[in-house]
């Protein structure tokens, strides 16, 4: 139990202040990844390869409880504004961190017809965080706001996953005005933490500032049985080419609506699955977590006495926070995603619009909205601008391009591109990049196309 709980640890501060959004490869013209996003989208080249490892290299790290700059005073200097920070923060936080690329993609155009294939290496963890963890945390139990009362830890909970992911796409025309896709997803488990149960708290009392813990916590765990391996590294190494019986099936749904020859109104629900976790798992719960500690006599700190009632405390603490182990299977859902736009194209080389996008972390809806500026400056160059609330934050610039020389797609895209340059007050960093290969069909010079009518085939 150690070591599982210094390997969270590890994973958090690994992650700094880091869930999965793609607002600007959304309004990206031509990039076939944003089928990812949208299975109904059409790319305009008869065939894309994505290059191995490079197509699709895709980072999002986020915090909605504060961003860095909170921990700094007003002066500028390094001293932590512990207030600033708590101050910023909502009954429930969200640290989080997503990363994937692609290994192998490839996208095919029949006709009206898109058909598409990926596999991708999927990582993603989630830290919910309650306000008075934090105020605990940093100002102590014997502060005014906490003292006499409960800190509330209900629903601290850490969750992450790590897996393979085969997905199979397809992208047809229903009529004349609309377009409607799927993408299924094979889902093979590498390694998984998840928080059933979070019902925590820390009384002190008023008089005696006796500390009282209380609640129960349920965590399930898979893959970690690497930790305890000799080899580790060989363990990893067979465990990433064969993952074993964890594997589990998504859905990915999306549609577009030609409203009028200027007038697009799409949406997509993604990441609609499970994967079921079956083997190296390792579960710990306890329903009755109870336990007061009314202080030690430190004036025999050294002395046998202390010694003794030192442990003693501990022995009694161990008793009162033990977990019952299991190995039994269980399941864990990704995160569910809507996504619902709209787009004017204002001439044939410029358009608006506007994205909302929501996303279920656990039990925190995440929601964002933007509004884009998409336009093409001549047939191998396009690219968009976007601003966006997102994190709790109402300061995010986004955008993006896309270059194509002969068969050479690059692009690039992010939904904050001035976070590099403040990091001390971004609440969120996130990038997608790649380098495809796209055969066939004729870019167009201009932004806005006719919409493919059947009946001409």
């Amino acid at each position: 139990m150690r070591k599982i709980i210094l390997f969270v640890l590890i994973c958090l501060l690994g992650q700094g202040v880091a869930a999965q959004q793609d607002i600007s490869l959304y309004t990206l013209n031509n990039v076939f990844q944003q089928s990812y996003i949208n299975p109904a989208y059409l790319p305009k080249s008869s065939v894309n390869v994505g290059l191995p490892v490079i197509s699709s290299i895709y980072f999002n790290g986020s915090n909605t409880g504060f961003p860095l700059g909170r921990f700094l005073s007003p002066n500028g200097g390094r001293k932590v504004d512990i207030d600033k920070m708590i101050n910023n923060l909502s009954k429930n936080n969200l640290l989080a961190a997503d990363f994937n690329t692609d290994l192998l993609s490839l996208g095919i155009k029949i006709k009206s017809t898109y058909l598409s294939f990926s596999f991708s290496e999927v990582f993603n963890m989630n830290f919910v965080y309650p306000k008075d963890f934090f105020v605990f945390l940093f100002k102590g139990n014997g502060d005014e706001e906490l003292l006499g009362r409960r800190a509330n830890f209900d629903g601290l909970a850490f969750n992450m996953n790590l897996y393979h992911q085969a997905a199979l796409g397809l992208s047809i025309p229903v009529g004349e005005k609309f377009r409607a896709g799927a993408r299924v997803k094979y889902l093979m488990g590498l390694l998984n933490v998840t928080t059933t149960k979070s019902k925590l708290g820390v009384t002190t009392g008023a008089d005696n500032f006796a500390l009282t813990l209380d609640g129960a916590l349920a965590l399930k765990t898979s893959g970690f049985g690497l930790i305890n391996s000799e080899d580790a590294a060989k363990v990893a190494q067979e465990r990433l080419l064969n993952p074993g019986t964890n594997t589990g099936l998504a859905l990915d749904l999306g549609a577009e609506y030609f409203f009028t020859d200027r007038i697009t109104f799409s949406a997509s629900l993604l990441n609609m699955g499970y994967i079921k976790w079956t083997n190296d798992v390792k579960n710990f719960e306890n329903d009755d977590i109870n336990y007061t500690f009314s202080g030690i006599n430190v004036q025999n700190f050294g002395s046998t006495d202390f010694t003794k009632e030192l442990q003693d405390k501990l022995d009694t603490l161990s008793e009162r926070v033990k977990f019952k182990e299991s190995t039994d299977a269980y399941s864990a859902r990704l995160n569910p995603q809507v996504i619902v736009a709209g787009n004017l194209a204002v001439n044939d080389y410029n358009s608006v619009g506007a994205i909302v996008r929501s996303e279920l972390i656990g039990k925190i809806l995440r929601p964002s909205a933007s509004f884009y500026y998409q336009f093409k400056v001549n047939h191998w160059l396009g690219a968009t601008v976007n601003y966006s609330y997102l994190n709790k934050s109402l300061v995010n610039i986004g955008g993006g391009f896309c270059v194509k020389l002969l068969p050479f797609q690059f692009y690039i895209a992010s939904d904050n591109v001035l976070a590099p340059l403040a990091l001390i007050t971004a609440k969120g960093v996130q990038l997608r990049a790649g380098i495809n290969l796209a055969f066939g069909g004729k870019e167009p010079k201009k932004l806005r196309v006719p919409v493919y009518d059947p009946s001409k085939e």
